[in-house]
């Protein structure tokens, strides 16, 4: 699988979570299933470490959010910065290192995610365990299966996300570890576009629903 169809893939199974920001429960029973506690660290860094249900591919990287401002995946395979995934409260930025490709947009621009009423509070809800309530609707089931704390705040380690369409059934187990607040990074990537090739994200929607 292409590193852009990878990461298209992520996003796309993001944004076909429902407006009413389903994730199902945990199946730890021994997990509250309450909302997390309200001492919200402002920042949370994380390794990680993915597997796509699909093929046989799988990659590390890094987790970077901040507080209401964004939420920053960089992804690597085999020790090499593969792409980016950088939600922030406007815009959508997804960057393909391997092909120098990107796109920049903003979520109402983007079919599959106006069409869902996806913007940053859900996503960022996703990655923050602040769904604990939400349920699976037969096209995407999101779980949470372990979790850290940070400043007591209870946040998932373990995500595993289902998706089917049609007859198109892909997913990936997302694993994190090594938590921190460190707010020392750069909050918003940083990319010289004359190098890189800016494509619709919409096209390429259909070109990887046609896959």
């Amino acid at each position: 699988m292409k590193p852009l169809t990878y990461i298209l893939t992520l996003l796309l199974l993001l944004s076909s979570c429902t407006a009413s920001r389903q994730a199902a429960q945990s199946s730890d029973s021994s997990v509250s299933t309450g909302a997390p506690t309200t001492e919200l660290p402002e920042a949370v860094t994380a390794r990680l470490a993915m597997d796509l249900t699909d093929s046989e591919l799988s990659c590390t990287g890094r987790l970077r959010m901040l507080r209401d401002d964004v939420v920053q995946l960089n992804l690597t395979f085999l020790g090499m910065n593969i792409g980016t995934l950088e939600f922030t409260p406007d815009t959508v930025l997804l960057v393909d290192r391997v092909n120098r490709q990107y796109v920049r947009a903003r979520y109402g621009d983007i079919d599959a995610l106006r069409e869902r009423s996806i913007d940053f509070g859900v996503l960022q809800g996703l990655f923050w365990g602040e769904n604990m309530e939400g349920r699976d609707d037969g096209q995407i089931s999101w779980r949470y299966t372990a979790y850290d704390r940070i400043n007591r705040h209870k946040i998932p380690a373990s995500h595993v996300v289902r998706f089917k369409s049609g007859t198109t059934a892909a997913g990936f187990d997302m694993r994190l570890s090594e938590f921190g607040n460190d707010r020392k990074w750069p909050a918003r990537t940083q990319l010289d576009e004359t190098k890189f090739t800016r494509r619709d994200p919409n096209a390429l929607f259909k070109a990887l629903l046609n896959l």
